[in-house]
């Protein structure tokens, strides 16, 4: 079971450089890469004897650390991997003492966590001009989906905690490359990752933590039906509820890209050149000011998409999502009792041409029975047990179950000192001691 206190990287500091005691992390070569072999043979193999596992991994995205900065980034650890744009470790037994959130105040652009004992979270930086901050407050559930302003920036901060014990996969990891997609579409507009995030809170809280069964729903974006593929990876990583998200996407619209590219490509031509030369210069001198102040009117002017449907009620979708599991569980009861009816009616159509066959030659599957006997092995007797069995189901029909029996107590008589042998026919129904010549 998860620990009853989060010890680990929730704790904050006083600030965001304090050295802690790294003795026992391990360094990950490169951002994210599989663990070495010996680990996940040990994983594998179910025997690694340690009971706790920390992942933290950052990027520095817009801009590059300098040198004072990664001086001050690497007292935080002497093991972790450490470059320009990223920082990486592991944990098994100690703890990251720094402060997150003031690390991603001061130096990056994202972060993802994960524990093993079912805590993950994942954070974005972005530019406060970037984004409406009352709309972004709609998708916020407390602990859970929050926002934090910082100075120019505004911090996405999206938790997921999960109580259903360990989860120690070492065929399921979990990096930052694989969803640090998610500020790139924020920062367009997309607004699917907030959303994908709010349903996860809300699956894990139900709606009276996430504000009461009247709690409105934050303005639903289209194109939930179509998800990217970082959208996909954070809807996995929040282990967001499948029919939750499956109640709640039918009524997303769908994405409407050619009207956008149609619409942005019209405001560039219709760009004065000298606002063009502005606009060059300006992504060469402060490349992610401009480029967020380039996506924010592209999009201002693109954006003719508002939300297709009226605000549900937390409620609502809770309750939706439950009849979309009955009516999934119900469906796959069903699948799998036809797939039990339909394999069950194959071994019986198959049993019935296999007595055929033993019937049209009965002596040879006596003869068959001798021999299985006689190579003395347990697959022998096996074969042996299985051929007695269906010629019993034979005499039983043809009115012979005498003649059966008095050949069967000559083949006990004969082999009553393998012991083997009379083990697997006191346990096979119908070719016990008990069977006697009538």
């Amino acid at each position: 079971m998860r620990p009853q206190s989060f010890k680990g990287e929730r704790t904050r500091q006083g600030s965001a450089i304090s050295v802690d005691a790294d003795s026992a992390g391990v360094s990950r070569a490169g951002t994210g890469q599989c663990l070495g072999a010996w680990r996940r043979l040990s994983l594998t193999l179910g025997f690694f004897p340690i009971s706790e596992y920390q992942y933290y991994e950052f990027l520095a995205i817009d801009q590059p650390l300098d040198q004072d900065q990664l001086s001050d980034i690497r007292t935080l650890s002497t093991r972790a991997s450490i470059t320009a744009n990223s920082f990486v470790n592991e944990y098994h037994w100690g703890d990251f003492r720094g402060d997150v959130t003031s690390l991603m105040s001061q130096f990056y652009d994202a972060h993802l966590y994960w524990a093993n004992w079912g805590t993950r979270r994942v954070m974005f930086r972005i530019p406060r001009s970037a984004l409406d901050t009352e709309l972004i407050e709609t998708f916020c559930v407390e602990d859970h989906v929050e926002v934090q302003v910082a100075g120019e920036w505004l911090i996405l901060d999206i938790t997921s905690e999960q109580d259903d014990g360990y989860d120690y996969d070492p065929d399921n990891w979990f990096t930052l490359s694989s969803v640090v997609g998610i500020r790139e579409e924020l920062l367009a507009g997309d607004l699917r990752g907030l959303y994908l995030a709010w349903l996860a809170a809300l699956s894990q809280r139900e709606s009276d933590d996430a504000g009461g069964p009247d709690a409105l729903e934050p303005p639903l974006p289209p194109g939930l039906n179509e998800l990217s593929p970082a959208q996909q990876v954070l809807a996995e990583f929040l282990q967001l509820d499948e029919d939750l998200f499956g109640a709640a996407r039918e009524a997303s619209p769908p994405l409407h890209r050619d009207a956008q590219d149609s619409a942005a490509r019209t405001w560039v031509q219709q760009l004065l050149p000298q606002e063009k030369d502005r606009i060059i210069l300006s992504l060469l001198e402060k490349p992610a000011a401009a480029r967020t102040e380039l996506l924010g009117r592209i999009r201002q002017h693109s954006s003719s998409e508002t939300p297709g449907s009226a605000r549900r009620r937390a409620r609502q979708l809770l309750d939706l999502a439950e009849e979309r599991r009955v009516q999934r569980q119900e469906a796959q009861a069903q699948r799998r009792a036809e797939q039990r009816a339909k394999r069950e009616a194959a071994e019986a159509t198959a049993r019935q041409e296999r007595l055929a066959r033993v019937s049209a030659d009965q002596q040879a599957a006596w003869s068959e029975v001798d021999a299985a006997i006689g190579q003395k092995t347990a697959e022998g007797y096996t074969l042996a047990v299985e051929v007695l069995k269906d010629l019993r189901e034979i005499a039983e029909r043809e009115g012979t179950l005498p003649q059966f029996s008095e050949r069967l107590s000559a083949i006990r008589q004969a082999h009553r000192r393998k012991v083997s042998l009379m083990r697997c026919l006191n346990e096979a129904e119908g070719l016990g001691p008990d069977v006697r010549p009538a």
